[in-house]
């Protein structure tokens, strides 16, 4: 049987928002951290990850979209065409700030790709921050998600949508619905009548 090519999950936005953090949160370790200075990871850095268990897929950390320096031009470029070759695009806001027509802008781009986009809106560290989550559902995004990966806080919502886009193992699914069949005690049932009459 044919492998199923892993799933390839970019993660993309503005430079400070916790696109690393996420990438080391979905990696389990910290081999892209990043310095204070604005924009310092613009490599892409690449990971195999599982998640639930058995979902493997490829997550890419792209370096920090900005339009304010030349630098970041390319930059936003690079990252734009990260998203281009992903699957499953996450854009990342800062959810301590309000929300900017360059970030729209830039997801109604990723929007127009028309591939699973989910709006993570990151450094909602306490329950009193939830209230500027709330501006961000302006986007209308599909799938919106508060997340304060420094904290470790909401994160089932998005591994429960993260599932949905990420195939469990082809095999696994034949051999469970195999056994399924042997164990099937109604079935064998119907078989014995069957065959008596």
């Amino acid at each position: 049987m044919q492998e199923q090519p892993l799933k390839k999950v970019a993660i993309v936005g503005r430079p400070n928002v916790g696109k690393s953090s996420l990438f080391n949160r979905l990696a389990r370790q910290r081999d892209a951290i990043t310095s204070d200075m604005s924009g310092t990871t613009r490599d892409i850095k690449k990971r195999i990850v599982t998640i639930s268990g058995n979902r493997e897929f490829e997550v890419l950390d792209t370096g920090g979209i900005d339009y304010s320096t030349e630098l970041f031009t390319k930059v936003a470029e690079f990252s734009l065409r990260a998203a281009e070759e992903a699957d499953i695009i996450i854009y990342m806001v800062n959810g301590k700030s309000i929300p900017d027509a360059e970030d729209k802008e830039l997801f109604y781009k990723l929007q127009e790709m028309n591939k699973p986009l989910a709006l993570v809106v990151n450094k909602i560290d306490n329950d009193k921050e939830e209230e500027r989550y709330w501006e961000f559902l302006e986007f209308g995004a599909d799938a919106t998600f508060p997340m304060s990966v420094s904290h470790n806080r909401y994160f089932n919502d998005f591994y429960a949508w993260m599932e949905e886009h990420i195939p469990a193992p082809e095999v696994e699914v034949e051999g469970l619905v195999l056994e399924e069949d042997e164990a099937d005690p109604f079935a064998q049932i119907v078989e014995q009548i069957h065959a008596e009459y």
